[in-house]
């Protein structure tokens, strides 16, 4: 009979210990800012070439508006570097 209540106190310690772990963990995850970075470039322009359905080349600004008459378009990746610059 003392193991069966040897057992169930070292089971009532490992929970126990589980929860005030998870407590700690917890509560200095809740306190700790979190900082979002954008790690995407801003240069996407310059990373593709646009061209028409004849590769006629079209002009696309900073901005990245690109003016055509053609909804057939064609996107050839161009610089690869400026994908992943910040």
């Amino acid at each position: 009979m003392n193991m069966h209540i040897f057992k169930n106190q070292k089971l009532q310690l490992i929970t126990l210990a589980i929860l005030v772990i998870g407590l700690g963990v917890g509560v200095y995850l809740v306190q700790t800012k979190q900082i979002f970075k954008p790690k995407a470039s801003t240069n996407l322009y310059s990373a593709f070439d646009v061209t028409d359905q004849n590769g006629n080349p079209i002009d696309c600004d900073q901005s990245g508006n690109c003016n055509t008459n053609s909804l057939n378009v064609k996107f050839r990746l161009e610089n690869i570097e400026a994908l992943t610059e910040p």
